[in-house]
């Protein structure tokens, strides 16, 4: 009799385990089905970009289920969209500090989660925080030099090369790209142009036989009002189109200029040194000694100007004959040059016409308007129907008022008639534009 009574309270006691077990389960199944309703509902409202109604539908996923974690970084990212920097109110100052509470929460769940560290470096950039934003900006460089850096090695350890690994290289090396004008940006609006311009320097090291590296360059250095500055890096963007040697060559005779003005800082110094009695003589050794090795292995003075003037005409050489092969182009390309070429008279234009009278002679003034006229004049030629080149061009022309006044009627003739090219041919396109669509009409109502 009592072994039965045991029996049957062992048998009850496993039915209320297992009775408690299943509703605990389902109680589980049913906050984590709710979960997941209001985080399918908020990643619809955050699709829409209504940002408001995706935080409460986010909160309310995750007060169900607080293990939803690949909602933290849309629940912080959306209270980012909502704050507004510069707005004192005390709803705004919770929206910052929520989206910095969620998304830190994001990184604790996955540290290696670009998303969430982009994010978090563009929540610190709108808060004004500078540390904190750059802090996050590099650490995605980093990430991006490393991955590209591993791709690359990973290739040449390879016993072949292949198109898949030369495709991931490129894919990384992007990532790295954009990293740069990233931080370019963000330095730059943050009046930090010393930082800024370090950073499109480095991205065109990465690959300086890239025409893209100096046409975002030369963004910055319009910006500036660097004029010159800007000419150049066009030309160089030129040269990478038309004949990438040529930039070994300017690089070459950069590293030369460099070389030789820290050859004559050196050996003025060298020479301030010796003639100096009140150096102690082991500290003039000393100084004497550091001194030739920063220049050892360099050419002397004599020897890099000669060097350089060789490749100067080399460089002249190679120049003309790439510019003279420029319309045997395929069609992209040429389109490219001629762009380049409308881009480097566009700054000659900028280049007078923000430079007052006052600050800049007539014969100083003058190369620089003919420069800008004969690049649009070589853009209109590659590109006949581009119409822009001819706009400046007919701008520059005024611009030649402020070299000679007294031929005012002569330049202002030569404006108009490069304002009408620009016109006809605006004009023509517009209405091969309205031909297309009506055939495009037509054919749809057939």
């Amino acid at each position: 009799m009592k072994k039965n009574v045991f029996a049957t309270f062992v048998l009850l006691s496993m039915v209320l385990v297992i009775l408690f077990h299943f509703v605990g389960c389902d109680k589980l199944k049913v906050s984590n089905l709710r979960g997941n309703y209001y985080l399918k509902q908020a990643n619809k409202y955050y699709q829409e970009e209504v940002y408001r109604k995706a935080i409460e539908a986010y909160e309310t996923a995750l007060s169900y289920n607080p293990e939803l974690k690949m909602a933290y970084i849309y629940l912080g990212t959306s209270y980012s969209q909502v704050y507004r920097p510069m707005k004192d109110t005390d709803r705004n100052r919770e929206d910052a500090a929520k989206a910095e509470e969620y998304l830190l929460k994001a990184k604790e769940y996955e540290p290696d989660r670009e998303e969430v560290v982009i994010a978090l470096g563009d929540l610190y950039d709108k808060m004004g925080n500078f540390e904190k934003a750059e802090e996050y900006y590099r650490m995605i460089l980093e990430k991006k030099r490393s991955e590209y850096e591993s791709a690359k090695a990973e290739a040449a350890n390879s016993q072949e090369t292949s198109e898949k690994s030369q495709q991931m290289i490129a894919e990384q090396m992007k990532g790295v790209v954009k990293a740069y004008y990233t931080l370019a940006n963000f330095y730059e609006k943050n009046g930090r142009t010393d930082l800024a311009e370090g950073m499109y320097k480095q991205r065109i090291e990465l690959d300086p036989k890239d025409p893209e590296g100096y046409h975002y360059y030369v963004g910055f250095l319009q910006n500036q009002r660097r004029w010159e500055d800007a000419i150049t890096n066009h030309e160089k963007r030129l040269y990478s189109i038309l004949a990438p040697d040529i930039i070994d060559i300017l690089k070459e005779i950069d590293q030369l200029q460099t070389d030789t003005e820290e050859v004559k800082d050196t050996t003025a110094f060298m020479e301030k040194v010796k003639n100096n009695r009140r150096v102690d003589p082991e500290e003039k050794k000393r100084l004497l000694t550091e001194a030739e090795q920063r220049i050892e292995g360099k050419l002397s003075v004599e020897e890099a100007e000669k060097k350089m003037a060789e490749l100067k005409q080399d460089l002249e050489k190679k120049t003309e004959r790439a510019e003279a092969t420029a319309d045997t182009l395929e069609e992209k390309e040429k389109q490219q040059v001629a762009e380049t070429y409308y881009s480097i008279g566009n700054v000659c234009w900028n280049w007078s016409y923000q430079t007052p009278t006052d600050f800049m002679a007539a014969e100083q003034r003058k190369p620089i308007i003919e420069k800008g006229l004969s690049s649009l004049e070589k853009a209109t030629t590659l590109a006949p129907e581009y119409a822009d080149p001819y706009a400046y061009m007919g701008l520059l022309w005024r611009e030649m008022i402020k070299v000679d006044p007294l031929k005012r009627d002569q330049f202002v003739k030569k404006n108009e008639e490069y304002n009408k090219k620009f016109t006809d041919i605006y004009k023509r396109k517009q209405r091969q534009e309205e031909y297309k669509k009506q055939l495009e009409e037509m054919g749809q109502e057939g």
